[in-house]
């Protein structure tokens, strides 16, 4: 949850002031670490100061401000200037890159008055929010003094380079001084971000960081798994878990636990002559056997459907407590296996990291 610091009141008969920031969110994109990026339209189209988790990869806010420079005379406070300006905060990463960045812009939309001229400079800072470090590597940033004026943003950029194998998680934070050249003191406005998550542990892919708050999905195509897609979809409106974010599967990577999962839904020959074996099929197990929900860490009872070649004494049953079980094209079992592990690598999904399961034409 963002923060942000409040103007405060300046000496000499002079104050200022801003509006106040809101909540937090979530949505999707993507982004590469290179020099100061677009913020994504989700944000700057909503400048509401809810941050947005964009994508695995992104996420932004942008807030309102108002400055409002008052002078007093005789105990009679006069505004004398003000400027509107929004504050634009992004950080993005790399699944493959080790370096993430953050940056911060100042836009000013109407400035009036003796708030005319006034200057802003930043310092970015990195925070180890576990206590694990890596996250919050060198710290390579810039922010120069810039006169703030309409039509022109005034901004600054800061990149950490993550070191270790982690996960380590880091929130990147900057630091605004603002002066307005008819007071005395300087106005200082702070901002923080979203937290990261870095680390090194995923194969033989190099380091990357992530936004694992948002929740990603592996898309299955109807038309190449046929049979695939109809025994998982089946399985979901049986009420099982995993086609929406509010209930997701959770990735396992115990393969000790994998392999229970894979026995208890889909028993060998020998345990279970019961179960067939017709030719080029493969037993498919739903939830899957790489997630917490799987057969044996999920608990429950089996179900099938009348297509799947299988009989249950107790099936077909719904909610959301078992698994299903259904004979499947084997190549498109396998098929499906490799994309799974692939939205894995490439979205950096940890052991309990959520994901969904959905489908296209």
């Amino acid at each position: 949850m963002p923060g942000v610091a409040d103007l405060p009141v300046l000496p000499h008969d002079w104050e200022a002031g801003k509006t106040s920031m809101r909540g937090d969110a979530a949505i999707q994109g993507q982004a590469s670490v290179n020099a100061i990026q677009p913020i994504p339209t989700m944000c700057t189209d909503y400048p509401d100061g809810v941050w947005t988790i964009v994508s695995r990869t992104q996420g932004c806010v942008v807030t309102p401000w108002t400055l409002t420079v008052t002078r007093t005379t005789n105990g009679v406070p006069t505004v004398t200037g003000t400027m509107e300006f929004l504050l634009k905060y992004y950080v993005y990463t790399s699944t493959s890159t080790n370096t993430w960045a953050h940056q911060i812009e100042v836009e000013p939309l109407v400035i009036t008055g003796t708030a005319a001229g006034t200057t802003v400079t930043g310092v970015s800072a990195c925070t180890l929010t576990d206590a694990v470090p890596g996250a919050c590597g060198a710290d390579i940033s810039s922010f120069p003094l810039q006169t703030l004026s309409l039509g022109r943003d005034a901004e600054g950029e800061a990149y950490q380079t993550f070191t270790g194998s982690g996960p380590s998680w880091g929130e990147g934070s900057w630091n605004l001084t603002m002066r307005v050249a008819a007071a005395p003191n300087p106005v200082l406005v702070s901002d923080r971000a979203l937290e990261v998550r870095c680390d090194n542990l995923i194969g033989n892919r190099a380091a990357g960081c992530v936004f694992p708050q948002f929740t990603p999905a592996v898309v299955y195509s109807r038309t190449s798994l046929p049979q695939f897609a109809r025994h998982v979809e089946a399985a979901q409106a049986s009420g099982l878990p995993g086609r929406e974010v509010a209930r997701p599967l959770h990735r396992l990577q115990n393969e000790s636990l994998q392999a229970s999962n894979r026995a208890t839904a889909c028993p060998s020959a020998s345990s279970a002559p019961w179960l067939p074996r017709p030719a080029n099929h493969d037993c498919d197990e739903y939830p899957f056997s790489s997630t917490y929900e799987g057969a044996f860490t999920g608990g429950g009872t089996a179900r099938t459907h009348s297509w799947c070649q299988i009989s249950l004494l107790n099936a077909p049953s719904t909610g959301p407590t078992g698994y299903s079980i259904c004979m499947v094209n084997a190549s498109q079992n396998r098929s499906a296996g490799s994309q799974l592990l692939n939205m894995f690598n490439q979205n950096r999904v940890l052991d309990s990291d959520p994901f969904v399961v959905r489908f296209q034409s």
